[in-house]
């Protein structure tokens, strides 16, 4: 197998524990393979720990790092809850990957619910990192960290080339992790909340708040100027909440919104018909709009309306408040794409048409140059019940039964 290494692009190595790797080290160097550890002709390496950290004591304490060679992508796993699972005798690291590793790093993916600090200490090298990767595990470990949060929250975490965040199993209350990264250059922003979704109805589901969504909202108005995608997926919405509060201003730049497996949100499309006080558009360049896996009650004509530049504001009239429609603005949107959820419960599911006014305003679209794509909607079918004839026995629906008594 190490023979074999000179010829590959990607290497991935999936260990128990720390011990393993350096056992994997040092075979390397023992065989005189023409090439060492630190030395590896790949592109892309990615280490992944499933136990613990380490077992033997000759790697045990915070001075221990992961020695990795100089390599353009990195992806680091490290194994789930470090102080319930080591030794109490273990240390658990600050910095978990040698100092100058960073330097040609371009993608980087860490997978921790390791301790704030660990994390931050990360993050701080990654100041060449193009595409970032962070799954939190939703911070299970990051319970008594608020003094290092409100720290780096006042001096910040510089990473001046990243372009692309992704966000992964991110708590709906952890909205911080995009105050402390400063990226003046951020292009592109995938969220994802929870792995929780759509669990079955008796399982507790984490959902977003109006506090949770308005402190979001507060973080994404820093990048409203920078972001060409902003992909949000795997919520559901509280009551009476909904995803349009993230957005406080324009977003000029913003090209592909992506609104994907998020519940309960009726609204979203209809408030953002409001449009903001100084511009008139919340998105002036959008082009792609997706709404994936939707659930089967979502009206595919709202998103319809509003790429078709249907604004309203509210006006105040004879004491009342009531929505006035604007007249429709210049199209810059290519595609639209509507795809609704199959519920894997269902046995037996068929699809459900569109409203003929749904139907009929895509078409209209369409006649423009957009595409626009609506996907089938899977509903349970309609049980019909056959009622019971007159004078029927009770265990029978037929109205042939011969168990009805004659006149």
């Amino acid at each position: 197998m190490l023979a074999a290494i000179p010829n590959l692009d990607t290497l991935s190595v999936e260990c128990f524990y720390v011990d393993c790797l350096e056992h994997l080290i040092r075979s390397m160097a023992r065989l005189k393979l023409g090439y060492t550890w630190m030395t590896l002709p790949v592109r892309s390496l990615s280490l992944k720990f499933t136990e613990q950290w380490v077992v033997s004591r000759e790697y045990c304490g915070a001075a221990y790092t992961l020695k990795v060679p100089p390599v353009a992508s990195l992806s680091v796993s490290l194994p789930r809850h470090f102080q319930s699972i080591q030794r109490r005798s273990v240390e658990q690291p600050i910095q978990i990957i040698s100092p100058g590793t960073f330097k040609h790093i371009r993608t980087f993916f860490i997978s921790t619910d390791w301790s704030l600090e660990c994390l931050l200490e990360t993050l701080k090298q990654c100041v060449n990192v193009e595409t970032l990767t962070l799954d939190l595990h939703n911070h299970s470990g990051f319970t008594f960290d608020g003094p290092i949060r409100d720290s780096h929250r006042r001096s910040g975490i510089h990473l001046p080339k990243l372009r692309t965040l992704h966000l992964v199993n991110h708590a709906t209350s952890k909205s911080w992790i995009l105050e402390i990264l400063r990226t003046p250059v951020l292009a592109n922003l995938d969220i994802s909340f929870t792995t929780n979704y759509r669990r079955p109805a008796k399982v507790r589901q984490d959902q977003l708040s109006a506090a949770e969504i308005k402190a979001w909202g507060a973080c994404l108005k820093q990048y409203s100027k920078t972001l060409r995608t902003l992909r949000i997926h795997d919520i559901e919405v509280g009551r009476s909440c909904s995803l349009s509060n993230l957005f406080t201003t324009p977003f000029p730049s913003l090209i592909r919104l992506t609104i994907d497996r998020v519940e309960k949100d009726s609204l979203f499309f209809y408030n953002l018909r409001t449009p903001p006080k100084k511009n008139g558009r919340w998105f002036s360049r959008l082009e792609t709009l997706e709404v994936l896996e939707a659930p089967a009650n979502f009206d595919a004509e709202e998103p319809i309306s509003f790429v078709a530049g249907k604004t309203t504001d509210r006006v105040l009239k004879n004491g009342w408040y009531v929505d006035k429609c604007n007249p429709p603005r210049v199209r810059t949107v290519k595609s639209v794409l509507v795809t609704y959820h199959r519920d894997p419960a269902l046995k037996e599911v068929v699809c459900k048409e569109q409203p003929k006014q749904t139907e009929g305003a895509a078409a209209e679209f369409r006649k423009g140059g957009t595409v626009v794509t609506i996907g089938p909607r899977f509903v349970a079918p309609e049980i019909k019940v056959k009622k019971k004839s007159r004078g029927c026995c009770s265990d029978c629906s037929d109205s042939d039964c011969s168990n009805i008594p004659s006149d």
